[in-house]
């Protein structure tokens, strides 16, 4: 028997998007995301959260000029 193994890792939220993890994840996989979508998603969630945290802002605080930022 052959089993096949994911190559999609767990992706780690912390900071001030950590509380919307679990949500973001059930809203992808409902809408029909394949697993390694997700993750990609998931990943840039982690990297705005750790943006975030580094800058010392909250979940209130993203709006479109701190968006800009965290692109630029």
């Amino acid at each position: 028997m052959v089993t096949s193994r994911s190559k999609v890792k767990k992706v780690v939220v912390e900071g001030p998007l950590a509380p919307f993890l679990d949500a973001f994840r059930a809203d992808l996989e409902e809408r029909g995301f394949a697993a390694v979508t997700r993750n990609v998603e998931l990943q840039h969630m982690a990297r705005l959260s750790r943006w975030l945290a580094a800058e010392g802002l909250a979940v209130v605080d993203l709006d479109e000029e701190q968006i800009e930022r965290f692109l630029a």
